[in-house]
């Protein structure tokens, strides 16, 4: 891996869990079956179960059981379900990663969007973010940085206006994260316009999670100017 691709994992790292959003890491109940109280239980319990295989290292086992939460509970409109679904999804994505199967992971990340995209609660929108987020880390490393830096315009598209401070920090991220990676490549043009597009959109965020991320953009776009 590139020393551009190791700080950028290394800085998304810190921020996810920074955040507290998780980036590691039976019950044969169906969907319609219980009280949405009931449902969400069963489907933590399940999930519960594939996140212990995962911990353990033993990533299709527990990729297994993540696709059985989304096949027993994909359909469920209880918010405490749906967002059970979200997570199992993304720690899917996690296990994916970790066998470096990229494009698959992309793939689960593409799903969470598709199923939870037009969702206007902030803990739902939380998880598109994140998928969001780690779909650019997946290309970036696959030096696909054209590609990534595409998904990074499109995540400022639709979240730059968000008001949920987690959603407004993982945007801030990952726009630091394209001028990162384009002054890697000697784009030092593109790199201030994508670091000034940072300041203009958080610059005045109070949120101490963005406010840290603006000063390091500022910082490293006063190193390309003082080249």
């Amino acid at each position: 891996m590139s020393t551009p691709q190791k700080s950028m994992a290394a800085l998304v790292r810190a921020f996810i869990l920074f955040l507290g959003v998780s980036v590691a890491m039976g019950c044969q109940t169906r969907p319609q079956d219980g009280t949405p109280e009931e449902r969400a239980q069963a489907a933590k319990a399940l999930f519960d179960k594939g996140d212990t295989l995962s911990k353990q290292g033993k990533y299709e086992d527990a990729i297994a059981v993540f696709d059985d939460v989304v096949r027993r509970f994909g359909q469920d409109k209880m918010p405490g379900v749906r967002e059970q679904v979200a997570e199992a999804l993304d720690y899917k994505g996690y296990a994916l990663r970790n066998q470096e199967k990229y494009e698959d992971a992309i793939a689960v990340y593409d799903d969470i969007d598709r199923r939870f995209g037009q969702d206007k609660t902030p803990e739902m929108r939380r998880w598109v973010a994140v998928g969001f987020l780690y779909k650019v880390v997946c290309l970036e490393l696959q030096d696909k940085y054209e590609a990534s830096i595409a998904i990074v315009d499109d995540f400022v598209r639709r979240f730059g206006q968000d008001e949920t401070p987690e959603v407004r920090a993982l945007v801030a991220i990952t726009l630091s994260g394209k001028g990162f990676i384009l002054a890697k490549q000697g784009k030092n043009e593109a790199a201030i316009a994508a670091y000034d597009d940072l300041e203009r959109l958080f610059g005045q965020d109070e949120t101490p999670e963005v406010r840290e991320i603006v000063a390091r953009a500022l910082h490293e776009k006063s190193r390309i100017l003082e080249k």
